[in-house]
């Protein structure tokens, strides 16, 4: 591709009129929103004709200078500006507050602590694929087993791109595998960083919550430098620390659950009145605590008129410690000889991660041509801190090696583009290409004393004679048999040709063919096309078909852990078998070797720009997904644990494994609006709308295999919960409304954004709830920038359920994947310095 350029939820009515007073007298508020089809250029002097669609994207098209307003398929473009003003922490969170589509778990478990799982139009994040400066970006070790909100998935992890290296973003809101392969079945994110050969920047941000603390500390910096003649070099350094705010939780049923066992006549513990009830569990709401390091730079220098080298590169080392379950000391998974008070288990997670891209591009024989290779590997190991193995006994150790996870990937690409004068209204832009992709996935054993079972029996006490769990508690570390190395390579050859037939009607044709050595091979096209009703009305619209090959990560994955499952009689904390799916095991219970996902989307879109002040779109889309990748749900029983102990595994009775388990589909409507307005002496006031309303539907799960079938009637792969885990977590709908008032020095900004319903894993349906976002900032000199905002100004929680997930300790009323508001409202400020 041509490079570019708690208190708890306040009243329903308290909450909405001081929303509604605020909003509507204010006429302003500056929002640092998803600016769908928008300029780059923030600057406010420049405000006039609306946010100007003049801005011209290098994705969704090759070769040609087409720009966000003329594009034939719906591109938001997110401003540098846009990512400062929103005092989120990591790229993640930030483009859940701006686009509509995007939707990010608050609160996440296991792994998926330190890589967030998000979707975007309800898809899950590996449905999607990152482009750094039109590049494919490496995706994480990790995978989401443990997390029910995008569960399974194993996305890139966008919190390890520099914010401050972004000069702007572009979204591109459709499919798009036919031209830039595997993953791009709900889109594409390209992100296109700094080309600054000189200035700088360097913004500190502090923030917290309001009640449950969670301080944040984000110091961000950039700097351009000339090189050469006429090249540059813009290096990046983003730092962040941010401490865990655990949620208070509040048991129901005490004395029934005493935390202490009771004294031998039957009487409580004296010590259960100094219990700290309200902290039972530190590993629910905001539990992890971060620290992450984030280095970057852009390269570029002419060696010639027609030769051009290129480079960019990102450094990330983060250090995350995740709260996991919490064992009180009358628990028979506790040993009172280690801990007399019970614990809190810990997962630390040490991580590195880089990815290296170098390139020439030039021209030759009319011919526009691009060669590159990109190198990146994603490197965590991983701890458990204050948790035992209570069969070694006393003498079990509290901190452990837990195993290692690795993904590595080597991308080399060769791309040409030029325009022919074929005769036709417009030239024609003819683009093809050629790429070779090798990736690794590599997962390690932990320390033995992390999964064995010593055998220790307890001599005496309230589990006088009972053989105790092997493994550690919360979590185990990875096996000798859970250990594996894959590897494969990808070689793909694509073409592009796109003109206009017209001086109204754009078209744009696709096709792509990649083959993988491990799965399959696979062919796909893509027809776009746009036309002008009017100068100030279009139509645009898009069909074709893509593909997602199971990521390495899902072939590979396995490992023994605890999760919380309903079985047929309750929620309860389960210990489970995670199998490969190419494994004898998992064969004998139905598994089959994973098959690529193949897609079908269909869009049609009005563009309406009555005035240069204001702009409206709406597209509507449908994407199906035959053979959809899915971890199955909890396959449990006797007859389970009948066919483990034949292969080794005894003790348990209760395995999942990916398969390609469904058919789905997602309808949905993306639309945006946005309107620049004159106030005169009072400055400007830029308004700003977008929403997706989307619904995921399975159409059709996989028959269940005669290896199952054959265990009983009542098994089966994709049961009703893992259906509704698909269809369901994520909000069906998300609503965007704000403006951005400019008066002198002085701006704000308000951003209401309206959460749709959703239900949890367990259960549980959450109605819509609203999230107001504001910001002030002044300009105190030419050089400095200060502002004070809100994120959830109004302390907003989620409507509270009226079951919890743990009955037995009254917790998480306000559920587990919350894409919004778990920890309430959070303040923060901010001083940026340009130089």
């Amino acid at each position: 591709m041509k490079e570019a350029k708690s208190h708890r939820s306040r009243s329903d009515t308290s909450s909405h009129w001081k929303r509604n007073l605020l909003f509507s007298a204010l006429l302003l508020g500056p929002v640092a929103t998803k600016a769908q089809d928008v300029s780059a250029d923030a600057s406010v002097a420049d405000h006039t004709k609306a946010r100007a669609l003049a801005t011209v994207v290098v994705t969704g098209e090759r070769g040609t200078d087409t720009t966000a307003g003329n594009s034939a398929v719906p591109i938001t473009v997110i401003t540098s500006a846009d990512l400062q003003r929103t005092g989120k922490a990591g790229l993640k969170h930030i483009l859940s507050t701006l686009d509509s589509s995007f939707n990010l778990a608050e609160n996440a478990y296991g792994t998926s602590a330190s890589v967030r799982p998000f979707t975007m139009r309800g898809f899950s994040g590996d449905e999607v694929l990152v482009l750094i400066n039109g590049k494919r970006r490496h995706t994480s070790s990790f995978v989401n087993n443990v997390s029910t909100f995008a569960g399974g998935s194993a996305p890139v992890d966008l919190d390890l791109i520099p914010i401050s290296a972004i000069d702007h973003i572009e979204i591109l809101h459709d499919g798009a595998a036919a031209q830039y392969g595997s993953d791009a079945i709900a889109g594409v994110i390209n992100i296109i960083l700094k080309r600054d050969s000189d200035g700088g920047e360097a913004d500190s941000t502090f923030g917290s919550n309001y009640h449950d603390g969670g301080a944040t500390v984000q110091q961000e910096l950039n700097k351009g430098f000339k090189l050469g003649d006429g090249g540059f070099i813009n290096v990046s350094l983003d730092a962040r620390r941010q401490n865990a705010a655990p949620l208070p939780v509040y048991p129901t049923l005490y004395p029934s659950n005493p935390f202490y066992t009771p004294l031998p006549d039957g009487s409580p513990d004296p010590r259960e009145a100094a219990v700290d009830r309200r902290h039972f569990d530190k590993g629910y709401g905001q539990s992890t605590k971060d620290h992450l390091l984030n280095l970057g730079y852009n390269l570029e220098l002419p060696l010639s008129d027609q030769l051009t080298l290129y480079s960019n590169a990102t450094l990330s080392y983060r250090d995350v410690v995740a709260a996991s379950t919490e064992y009180n000391p009358s628990s028979v998974y506790d040993l009172t000889e280690i801990y007399p008070d019970g614990f809190q288990a810990y997962r630390h997670i040490y991580e590195t991660d880089y990815q290296f891209i170098g390139g020439l591009k030039g021209l030759l024989a009319g011919w526009n041509w691009d060669l590159s290779s990109s190198y990146g590997r994603d490197h965590a190991r991983l701890h458990g801190q204050n948790t035992l193995n209570p069969s070694l006994g006393p003498d079990s150790p509290t901190s452990f090696y837990l195993g290692e996870q690795d993904f590595d990937q080597l991308t080399t690409n060769l791309d040409f583009t030029r325009a022919f004068d074929a005769g036709l209204h417009g030239p024609l832009q003819v683009s093809w290409g050629l790429e070779q992709r090798w990736e690794k996935y590599a997962l390690g054993a932990g320390e033995p004393d992390s999964y064995i079972n010593g055998g220790y029996v307890s001599p005496d006490g309230p589990f006088a004679g009972v053989l105790r769990r092997g493994g550690l508690q919360a979590f185990n570390g990875y096996t000798p048999d859970n250990a594996t190395t894959l590897q494969r390579d990808v070689y793909a050859g694509y073409a592009e040709a796109a003109t206009d037939l017209t001086d109204r009607w754009h078209v744009d044709l696709a096709g792509r063919y990649e083959h993988y050595s491990d799965t399959a091979h696979v062919l796909s096209g893509q027809l776009s096309t746009r036309f002008a009703i009017t100068p100030q009305l279009a139509l645009r619209g898009s069909f074709g078909n893509g593909f997602r090959a199971p990521s390495l990560q899902q072939e590979g994955f396995a490992t023994t852990g605890f999760n919380t499952a309903n079985l047929g009689n309750g929620y309860q904390s389960i210990e489970s078998l995670w199998l490969r799916a190419n494994t004898p095991v998992a064969a004998a219970l139905g598994a089959t070797p994973l098959k690529p996902e193949r897609s079908r989307n269909l869009s049609v879109g009005l563009v309406y720009n009555p005035t240069d002040a204001l702009h409206f779109s709406v597209d509507a889309y449908q994407v199906r997904i035959d053979d959809f990748i899915s971890a199955t749900g909890y396959i449990s029983g006797a007859a389970v644990a009948s066919v483990l102990t034949g292969y080794g595994y005894s003790g348990l009775d209760s395995v999942k494994f990916f398969t390609n388990a469904a058919d789905i589909r997602s309808r949905g409507i993306d639309a945006s609006a946005s309107w620049h307005q004159e106030l005169g002496r009072y400055g400007t006031v830029d308004w700003s709308f977008s929403g997706n309303v989307n619904h995921l539907h399975v159409l059709k799960t996989v028959a269940t295999p005669p290896q199952l079938s054959a265990l009983g009637p009542t098994y089966q792969l994709l049961n009703a919960e893992a259906q509704a885990e698909i269809t369901q977590s994520s909000p069906n709908r998300k609503l965007i409304f704000g403006g951005d008032w400019q008066i002198g020095k002085f701006a704000l900004q308000l951003h209401e954004s309206q959460y749709g319903k959703y239900r949890e894993a367990y259960g549980a349906w959450f109605d819509a709830r609203w999230i107001t976002d504001l910001e002030a900032d002044y300009q105190l000199t030419p050089a400095i920038n200060l502002a004070v905002g809100a994120n959830n100004l109004f302390d907003v929680r989620p409507f509270k359920s009226a079951v919890a997930f743990y009955p037995s300790l009254g917790e998480s009323y306000y559920g587990n994947v919350s894409p919004y508001g778990l920890n309430g409202g959070y303040w923060y400020a901010r001083v940026a310095i340009t130089f």
